[in-house]
Formats: structure tokens, C-alpha cells, sequence
């Protein structure tokens, strides 16, 4: 019973770790950078790091980690840039209805400048030539309905419109035909334009090129406790026992998937792995009349494999960084197992039997939370993390003991550590 009242006790903390530290850290996402002013004065500081769409409507910049927070909309600035990194620029932009001030991402400065602009629908990017017009290179879908299924047709809009852009250069039409509706695409076309038409000027590129989406791999060790409690209806046997703690070492590996462009902090990653494990426990009974004691000694154990679901947030800044998740295992029991031995005095006669009965089904599932850390310290290229996460199964296939209906229930504790490449 302590050991379920302290499994209670470390949910319950790492809740509440989870839902005060989540958005804790979630506001402080501030990474070096500056502001350009409207007289085109540098003022170096920290500024929020956020998404596409966020970074398009705002910037929240502090002079210093304890300086106070300045917002700034489109055009109180003329643009604001993270070291290193994505740069954004106040522009007016043609929507259906007229014209709209956003901050754009600016991706190349050369004869001709590029800019990414991120709506919730879908993604925009927009060509400026030095008369200061801008042409928006558009791609209209639309799905059509054919004997063989449905498929989605691109009107490639944007081909036509740079080759009207670059008509001065028709050497590049070649490129432009097999062009992709993407950044990486529209800022080579960009750059090789500007190469072709400008021998003295250097093109710069500003957009630091990110994956769409995001792979890694880690293999992890393991340590697994688990506590069982057993709930039946009707005669009660299984919960009566106090069983022992189980606990198994595991290896696995565990498949994260991001979208850096969209939030570089948020992640799904899927885990497997094998383990094994038992529990033990023994009680003793007297019948009614006391005239006979009878002893129990009971041992269960299963191996399974555990596949995980779950969605992280990595706080993006410093070497060492907080990660916390929730999640949903599968746990397929490959191979249970039961011996309960029974001894019963009477009249200083001791009768033993042996059997067999299985307290859980083959199948559970265990929602969990988690809260970690992982570290670039060590390996600058591979990070290592260490996490541990409570859980406790929700559904369990019962089983029936004659008409008695035995369920039984897993908190579970794990430990984990490896390394991402």
C-alpha cells in the first residue's frame, strides 16, 4: 500500500511540474538578435522566438534578460533579425480585400529580393524587383474526381510568373520549368538570376535552410517499475495480496518527427521495446470457525512489448534543455504466467495444491506524463536525455475467475537515458 500511496505521491509531483513548468517555459523562448528602427538605428537584444505565423504579426523584444518587454507591430519597425538566423522585414502585402502589413521573412537581397510570408492556410512568397513591385508567386490546388480514385492538380502559376520577372534572362528558363513550390527552390532561382545578371554585387542569402520535417533516432536503456493492484468483483482473492514492486531493465529505441519550420519545439515521437517482470506476495486466512489456516504464495509475472505515442516540447534554448511530454503506451503481453501455491492446516494436516490463474489480459494501455532534459554538453552533435515518466493503465482486459470478473491495474515508473542522432 506505500508503494501505491508514494506512486500517487510522484504522479501527482510531476503533474504539477508539467502544468507549471509548460507554460513557464513556453513564454521564455527568447534568443539573440536586434530590432532595426525606423531611422535605421541596430539595437541589439532578445527577442521571442515563435512560429511562422507568430513572427509575422509581432515581435516581443527585450533589450536584456531583465530589461522590460517592448512589442512591436509591422512598420513601428522597419525589421528585426535572430543571430544567425531567420530575418523579417515590415511589408505590405496584396490579400482579396486589399492590402495587409505583416512582417515578411526576407530570404534573399540581391537584383532581386524573396520574401516567405505564413497565413494558417498556407504559404505565401513574393518576388520585389528594384521598381519596388512585388509579384506573388501563387500555386492553386484543387482536387479532381476521376474512375481511379482523386487526385490533387497544381496550377504552377508561379512558373509562368518568373519567367515574366526574369524575362531579361531566359537562360534560366530551363531551371524555372522544373522549379518546386518551395523556399529551397525559389531562392536558387533567385541567387542564380542575380549570378547571372550582376558581376559585381555579391546576392545575400538569409534564410537559414531547415528540413520540413524533422528525423532523428535514439536507442535508450530502460528502468521499469511497475506496481499492481487488482480489482474483483465479487469473491475477493487477488486483492487481498499485497504484492511486490516488479521491475524490469530494457533496451529500445524511440523516433522523433518535427516540423522546424512550423515549431521547432514540439515534437511526436514513437518508442518500443521489450521487458520482462514479476511480482510476488503471500497472505494468510483462517475459515470462520478458525478451524483451519490457510496459506497463499503467489508469483505473476509476463514479458511484453510496450510501443509509446507521445507529444514533447523541448524548451529550444542552452546547453542543458527541459523536455516534457504526454503519452500513450500499448502493452502487448507476449507471455504470462501464474503459479499460486495453497496450503491448508487442519487438524495438524497440511494439504498443498498448485494452479494457475492470471489476473490481467493479454493487452493494456497506460496514459503517462513525462518531464526530462536533454543535453548537448557531451557530444555537441548528439544530444543525450534523461527522462522519467509515471503512467497508470486505464484499460485492462478482464478476466473471469469462474463468475468473478478480475481486473488488474498497472502504475508504472520508467527511467530512461540514450542519445539522439
Amino acid at each position: 500500500m506505500n508503494q501505491r500511496k508514494t506512486a500517487k505521491q510522484a504522479f501527482g509531483l510531476l503533474c504539477l511540474l508539467f502544468l507549471v513548468s509548460f507554460p513557464l517555459q513556453a513564454q521564455k523562448d527568447f534568443r539573440p538578435g536586434y530590432i532595426i528602427t525606423n531611422e535605421y538605428d541596430t539595437i541589439h537584444g532578445l527577442i521571442d522566438y515563435r512560429g511562422d505565423i507568430r513572427n509575422s504579426k509581432e515581435c516581443a523584444f527585450k533589450k536584456g534578460p531583465d530589461a522590460s518587454l517592448e512589442i512591436f507591430f509591422p512598420f513601428d519597425i522597419k525589421g528585426y533579425r535572430f543571430s544567425g538566423s531567420k530575418f523579417y522585414i515590415s511589408k505590405m502585402i496584396p490579400v482579396k480585400d486589399g492590402k495587409k502589413a505583416v512582417f515578411v521573412e526576407y530570404l534573399v537581397d540581391g537584383i532581386v529580393k524573396l520574401y516567405y510570408y505564413r497565413d494558417v492556410n498556407m504559404d505565401h512568397y513574393f518576388i520585389e524587383k528594384e521598381d519596388g513591385k512585388l509579384y506573388e508567386l501563387t500555386n492553386d490546388t484543387k482536387i479532381l474526381q476521376t474512375q481511379n480514385g482523386s487526385y490533387i492538380q497544381e496550377s504552377k502559376k508561379y512558373i509562368g510568373i518568373m519567367k515574366m520577372v526574369f524575362k531579361d534572362c531566359p537562360s534560366i528558363y530551363p531551371e524555372i520549368n522544373k522549379a518546386e513550390f518551395n523556399d529551397k527552390s525559389f531562392i536558387k532561382i533567385a541567387v542564380d538570376y542575380h549570378n547571372e545578371v550582376c558581376e559585381g554585387e555579391k546576392c545575400i542569402v538569409y534564410k537559414k535552410q531547415l528540413p520540413r520535417i524533422r528525423f532523428r533516432v535514439a536507442p535508450y536503456g530502460g528502468f521499469q517499475l511497475l506496481l499492481l493492484q487488482v480489482k474483483e468483483g465479487g469473491v475477493q482473492f487477488f486483492s487481498k495480496m499485497d504484492f511486490t514492486s516488479g521491475y524490469s531493465f530494457s533496451p529500445g529505441i524511440s523516433m522523433s518527427f518535427s516540423l522546424p519550420r512550423v515549431n521547432d519545439k514540439l515534437s511526436f515521437n514513437i518508442r518500443g521495446s521489450l521487458y520482462k517482470t514479476s511480482f510476488y506476495a503471500n497472505y494468510t486466512t483462517q475459515n470462520q470457525l478458525k478451524t483451519s489456516t490457510t496459506y497463499y504464495e503467489t508469483t505473476i509475472g509476463f514479458s511484453a512489448a510496450k510501443i509509446s505515442t507521445l507529444f514533447s516540447y523541448t524548451y529550444p534554448v542552452g546547453k542543458y534543455r527541459p523536455v516534457f511530454s504526454l503519452g500513450l503506451s500499448s502493452n502487448i503481453l507476449l507471455h504470462r504466467s501464474s503459479d499460486i501455491v495453497e496450503e491448508t492446516e487442519r487438524d495438524n494436516v497440511i494439504n498443498t495444491r498448485q494452479y494457475s490463474i492470471i489476473p490481467f489480459g493479454g493487452f493494456y494501455l497506460c496514459p503517462f506524463a513525462e518531464a526530462g532534459m536533454t543535453t548537448t554538453k557531451v557530444l555537441k552533435k548528439f544530444p543525450l536525455f534523461f527522462n522519467i515518466s509515471y503512467g497508470y493503465s486505464f484499460v485492462t482486459n478482464p478476466v473471469y475467475w469462474g463468475e468473478t470478473q478480475v481486473r488488474g491495474n498497472f502504475s508504472t515508473i520508467t527511467i530512461l537515458t540514450g542519445i539522439w542522432f
